[in-house]
C-alpha cells in the first residue's frame, strides 16, 4: 500500500469507514488539518453507476460515495489505490444529490495518487465519488482517501508566494492535480513533479531567474494578472531535454522552446503591480531539489504589495438578520477578515473573525449573518489582516431595516386544542393587534401585544374556546401589516 505524498510533516493514521453505492447514503468523513487516511472499498457488486453530471475525465463504471462538511475555504481530497488494482478516478461535487454540480475530476492512471483541490464554503456539504474507470468487472476496488484543509503547493490553487528577489530552494516531489490542458500547457505536456508559485512586481523592470539543478526541470510562466482557472498561453515556456540549469536570461531571445531547446528563454518585462503564475516541473520525477535565484533582475518583488482582490462587499436585510457577503477574486498571504459593525460609522466594534484562504487564485465567497442587527441603520466594514500582520480596511457599507420590514410565521399547531403560537419580526417597536372572530363575525377574543425590535414569540390561548372554525386577524400599527388566517379549534 502506498501512502499519500502530501506534506512530510503531516501525521497520518488509517481507519475504515463503510462506503455507499448511493449519494443519498454517503457516509460523512472528517476534514483534518493534516492528513488522516480512511480506507475505501468500492464493491464490484454495486449495480448503480453515477448518473449526471457525468464523470468527465474518464469512462465511468462502479462508484462509491462519501461526503464532507468544509472547514476552510479551500479543501484538498487525495486518494490512493492498491498496487496492481483497478484504476480509481476522483470526482468532487457540490449541491444536493438530486442536482449535483461537478467541481473537479481526476484520473491520471493506475497506482498514482489522484488529487482534487476545490474552493469550498465553510459549513457546506460536498460529495466525493470514487470511480472505477478502467473496467466494470466484479472485483472490489480498495485504497485510501484523505480530506485536508491544508493544501499542498503541487496545485495552482495552493500556490506559494515569492516575496522578494532573494534566492530560495524548492523540491518538486509530487504532481497534485493535473492542471495542464490543451489550452494552457504551451510547450509543456503534463505535470510530473510540480511546484506552483506566484509573484508580483513591486516596480517596473525585467525579471531574470535561474533554476539550478542537475536533473531535467521544465517551467512555464503565465500572466500578467491571470487566474488558475484561466491561465491562457504561457508568456515564457521551456521544455528542453536533458539535465542542468534552466530559466530566464543567459542571452536568450526566444519566448518558448521545445525539447530541442537550450533550456533558456528571454527575460520577462514587467510593470509595477502585475502578477504572474509560474510552474516548475521535475520531468525526471526523482524528487531532486532545485534553487532559484534572480540574478540580473531589475524589478523588485514584495509580498506587501499583494492585497486581496475584493470584488464585492454587500449587505441586505433579511427577516431576523442582516446578511453580509463579500467575494474575493484572489488572495495572497491573507490570514483572516475581521467584520466590524457601527451604529454611526465612527465608533466600531468587532462582530466576527473569519479565516481567509491564505493564498488563492480562485474566486471565493464569504458570508456572515448578523442576528443582533435590530437597529434601523447599521454600518459594516472589513479589516483584512495578512500573515505578516499588515492590515487594511474595506469601504464602509450600510444596511437599513425599514419600518415596513416585518415577517410572521404560521400559526402552530393548527388545528389546535389549548394554544396556538407564532413568531413576529419587526424592525421597529410597535403594537400588534390580535382578534379571534367566530363564524358569526363576533370578536370572541381581542388583545394587544407590545413588540420590540427583532423577533417576538406570541402565544394565544384557545382552551376556553368552543370547538369550531375561527378567523385570526393580526394587524401591526407601525407598518400597516395585516394577516387573516383560518384557525380550527378541536
Amino acid at each position: 500500500m502506498r501512502y499519500l505524498l502530501i506534506l512530510a510533516s503531516l501525521f497520518m493514521t488509517l481507519n475504515m469507514v463503510a462506503q455507499s453505492d448511493l449519494c443519498t447514503s454517503a457516509p460523512l468523513l472528517n476534514v483534518g488539518t493534516g492528513c488522516t487516511t480512511t480506507g475505501y472499498n468500492v464493491q464490484g457488486t454495486w449495480a448503480i453507476n453515477l448518473t449526471g453530471p457525468q464523470f468527465t475525465c474518464a469512462s465511468n463504471y462502479r462508484d462509491g460515495f462519501y461526503r464532507f462538511v468544509a472547514t476552510s475555504t479551500v479543501t484538498q481530497i487525495t486518494i490512493t489505490d492498491d498496487d496492481n488494482g483497478p484504476d480509481p478516478g476522483l470526482a468532487i461535487y457540490r449541491g444536493a444529490c438530486t442536482s449535483l454540480t461537478l467541481m473537479a475530476c481526476s484520473d491520471i492512471g493506475n497506482n498514482v495518487d489522484e488529487v482534487a483541490v476545490v474552493p469550498t464554503t465553510i459549513g457546506q456539504t460536498y460529495y466525493i465519488a470514487i470511480v472505477r474507470t478502467n473496467n466494470n468487472s466484479n472485483n472490489s476496488m480498495t485504497g485510501d482517501i484523505c480530506i485536508s484543509s491544508t493544501v499542498n503547493h503541487q496545485n495552482c490553487i495552493g500556490t506559494t508566494q515569492i516575496c522578494s528577489n532573494s534566492s530560495f530552494s524548492g523540491n518538486s516531489s509530487g504532481s497534485g492535480t493535473q492542471e495542464l490542458t490543451s489550452s494552457n500547457k504551451g510547450c509543456l505536456t503534463t505535470e510530473h513533479q510540480s511546484s506552483w508559485y506566484i509573484f508580483q512586481a513591486q516596480s517596473t523592470g525585467s525579471i531574470s531567474l535561474s533554476i539550478t539543478t542537475n536533473v531535467d526541470y521544465d517551467f512555464a510562466i503565465w500572466g500578467p494578472n491571470v487566474s488558475c482557472t484561466s491561465l491562457g498561453t504561457p508568456v515564457r515556456c521551456s521544455y528542453a531535454a536533458g539535465g542542468g540549469n534552466t530559466g530566464l536570461g543567459n542571452n536568450a531571445a526566444d519566448l518558448s522552446e521545445a525539447s530541442d531547446g537550450n533550456r533558456w528563454v528571454a527575460p520577462l518585462a514587467v510593470t509595477s503591480g502585475q502578477t504572474y503564475i509560474m510552474l516548475i516541473d521535475n520531468y525526471t520525477s526523482n524528487s531532486t531539489p532545485f534553487t532559484i535565484d534572480f540574478n540580473g533582475t531589475t524589478a523588485s518583488l514584495n509580498c506587501s504589495t499583494l492585497p486581496i482582490e475584493l470584488v464585492s462587499f454587500d449587505g441586505i436585510h433579511n427577516p431576523f438578520y442582516n446578511l453580509i457577503t463579500w467575494r474575493t477574486a484572489a488572495e495572497i498571504n491573507n490570514d483572516y477578515f475581521t467584520l466590524e459593525k457601527s451604529p454611526d460609522a465612527i465608533h466600531w466594534s468587532e462582530l466576527s473573525i473569519i479565516n481567509g484562504a491564505g493564498n488563492s487564485i480562485q474566486p471565493i465567497n464569504y458570508e456572515f449573518k448578523d442576528k443582533s442587527a435590530n437597529d434601523q441603520l447599521v454600518y459594516y466594514r472589513l479589516k483584512q489582516t495578512d500573515f505578516d500582520g499588515y492590515y487594511k480596511y474595506s469601504p464602509v457599507i450600510s444596511v437599513e431595516a425599514q419600518a415596513t420590514d416585518v415577517y410572521m410565521t404560521e400559526l402552530m399547531p393548527n388545528p389546535t386544542e389549548e394554544a396556538v403560537s407564532f413568531e413576529f419580526y419587526t424592525a421597529v417597536n410597535g403594537t400588534l393587534n390580535i382578534q379571534l372572530i367566530d363564524h358569526m363575525g363576533k370578536v370572541v377574543e381581542e388583545r394587544k401585544e407590545l413588540l420590540t425590535q427583532g423577533k417576538n414569540s406570541i402565544t394565544i390561548q384557545t382552551d376556553e374556546l368552543l370547538n369550531g372554525i375561527y378567523i385570526a386577524r393580526i394587524y401591526f400599527d407601525k407598518s400597516g401589516f395585516s394577516s387573516t388566517t383560518k384557525l380550527i379549534k378541536h
